[in-house]
């Protein structure tokens, strides 16, 4: 009898062991846990990924303790107003961006009223004092002036984006309130409409901290180097529409940038030999060049490259290179491509590929010599 009661004490402890393991709910109830339930600091962690507008309108209405942390606390925000209709804009101007001002880590604007809404008057920009990047594209010359005016008085702007889209009247202007810019890192510049100004004077004394300079207008080689006398500490450098006509001046040869080891030159009309000289003379620390030219063969010389590379660039690794030219002889442009492949060029695992295309247009061949493979050097 006592060894049958045993057995169904033992036989009830193994069913309730049984189904403990096999209850669904009892594990997934333990496991399960709020948003809500979250704590403050884990919570701030995730909205450092969001943009303010998508902040308030999830989370704003959830509860009390929601609308404490969003309105309340010392949260950075950042703010997109780039695809925004203006009925949504102006709400959220009223009662998002005003009253949030100094928190304001991340501004980005495109449209021209959102434009001329935040910065009137523009002196309001002095307030954003917490501001790290501004990205405003579409803006009128006219308030670039005096926008960079009150930028300059900004502790933590070290990110910097400005596409003009009406006529620049003095470019040079414009560049000197950027490099007025105490923190700036990061800047990329783009004006689509010049007029000629005078050749910017070499900095004396009077130094960006930029690191990162992308030029996305017109600029001439011999502007080139006055414009990066203010940018010693220039580690990356973008260049588009880069034009030749190099004016050698001898105070310009003894200015060399050696912190600087990323460049960027697409859409040239300079000639080998004006390429040749900017390296030789003012780059000599380059590990990564990208680099396109159209319709002149001299860019097709492998022999030349090596030379280049070897003799002024032996900090090379990456090698990004686009060329086309038009109404070539098949024969001879197998030959220039095969000196692609000489052991230069296999040892560094440069390699090159090309493509054979014509327009209907001008009924012309044309035919573009690419790097495949640009990254693998050590």
């Amino acid at each position: 009898m006592k060894r049958t009661k045993q057995q169904r004490q033992n036989s009830d402890t193994d069913d309730k062991q049984k189904k403990l393991k096999t209850d669904p709910n009892r594990s997934s109830r333990k496991s399960y846990t709020h948003f809500e339930d979250i704590s403050n600091e884990i919570i701030y962690e995730i909205f450092v990924f969001l943009d303010v507008y998508h902040m308030y309108t999830a989370f704003f209405n959830l509860n009390i303790r929601f609308q404490s942390i969003l309105t309340e606390s010392n949260l950075p925000i950042k703010i997109n107003l780039s695809l925004m209709s203006r009925s949504t804009f102006e709400h959220q101007y009223k009662h998002i961006i005003m009253l949030n001002i100094h928190r304001i880590c991340s501004l980005r604007l495109s449209n021209l009223f959102t434009i001329d809404m935040i910065f009137s008057p523009i002196r309001i920009v002095s307030k954003m004092t917490r501001l790290q990047t501004l990205h405003i594209n579409n803006i009128q010359f006219k308030y670039v002036e005096k926008l960079l005016k009150y930028l300059a008085s900004l502790p933590c702007l070290s990110s910097l984006i400005i596409i003009v889209v009406d006529c620049v009247e003095n470019k040079n202007k414009l560049y000197r309130q950027i490099f007025r810019l105490p923190v700036l890192k990061y800047c990329k510049v783009t004006m689509t409409k010049l007029v000629e100004s005078e050749l910017l004077s070499i900095a004396i004394n009077k130094y960006s901290s930029i690191e990162h300079l992308v030029i996305n207008n017109g600029c001439h080689l011999h502007e080139l180097i006055s414009l990066l006398s203010y940018v010693p500490q220039l580690r990356r450098l973008s260049l588009r529409n880069l034009y030749g006509t190099f004016i050698e001046q001898t105070e310009l040869n003894s200015i060399v940038f050696n912190y600087l080891t990323h460049i960027s030159i697409n859409k040239t009309n300079m000639i080998f030999d004006e390429l040749e000289l900017l390296i030789r003379n003012h780059f000599p620390q380059i590990q990564s060049l990208y680099f396109s030219r159209n319709f002149d063969d001299e860019f097709l010389n492998a022999n030349r490259w090596e030379r280049l590379i070897s003799s002024y660039m032996s900090q090379l690794r990456i090698f990004d290179f686009h060329c086309t030219i038009s109404t070539f002889n098949q024969q001879n442009f197998q030959h220039l491509l095969n000196r692609f492949n000489s052991l230069f060029w296999i040892e560094r695992q440069w390699f090159f590929a090309h493509h054979i295309h014509s327009t209907s247009s001008d009924n012309c061949n044309y035919v573009t010599i690419f790097s495949t493979n640009p990254y693998r050097f050590k």
